[in-house]
């Protein structure tokens, strides 16, 4: 009953409605499925002047972070799509390398138990919007691992988010390594380095170049 109460409004908005913008390409082909309407695609973006390599930040102090020590880091909302399951396995694989996950969500308690023996991994919980930028400004790489392990709507529709972070990590000066989706590409593109999609071996490849590699890092 719900389901169809749903798919009622939305068939409603769709008549009543003069246009449709969206973020993304991808979700463009999807509404254009069910409507002959005109679609407008606007990406998501990110203020330059908020997001940037050069703030002065006490991250680095606060979480006793090493100036010499590489440091990683995530920040989105702990859902399973997002791949906060995979950073915990990430993180043991790169003993020698500092990982700093920021957020919360549904899967937050499970990473910490599972976080609880992995000593180069730091949870800080959710932050405020105004306070993330300066945990990007002091790391060397940014991490979007998406899974779509159990997200099945992805193999039905494509990946048709526009992932904000992805646009605060690079605004943020950092090298982002991600899975080479149509979107994540769009937006990345010589920005970082993209794993095949669901292959976590080539993602971990691919954060190890960044890891020894300071000048690809820098590049």
């Amino acid at each position: 009953h719900d389901n169809f109460l749903y798919k009622y409004l939305i068939n409603l908005k769709l008549k009543k409605c003069a246009c449709i913008i969206t973020q993304s390409n991808a979700m463009k082909d999807i509404l254009s499925k069910y409507t002959d309407k005109s679609i407008y695609v606007i990406s998501n973006g990110v203020d330059t002047s908020v997001f940037s390599p050069d703030l002065k930040s006490d991250i680095c102090d606060k979480y006793r972070i090493k100036k010499d020590e590489v440091l990683v880091v995530f920040v989105g909302a702990f859902m399973q799509w997002h791949g906060v399951l995979d950073v915990v396995k990430i993180a043991k694989r790169f003993p020698d390398v500092k990982f700093l996950m920021v957020g919360g969500g549904p899967e937050f308690e499970e990473v910490s138990f599972l976080a609880r023996e992995v000593s180069n991994l730091i949870l800080v919980g959710p932050k405020p919007k105004d306070e993330i930028p300066k945990f990007l400004a002091v790391a060397d790489i940014a991490i979007a691992p998406f899974s779509d392990e159990k997200f099945k709507k992805i193999e039905e529709y494509g990946f048709w988010w526009c992932p904000v972070k992805l646009f605060e990590y690079m605004s943020s000066g950092l090298p982002v390594v991600s899975y080479d989706y149509t979107n994540v590409k769009d937006i990345v593109k010589s920005g970082g380095l993209l794993a095949r999609a669901g292959d976590f071996e080539d993602f971990s490849n691919k954060l190890k170049k960044l890891i020894i590699n300071k000048y690809l890092r820098q590049t």
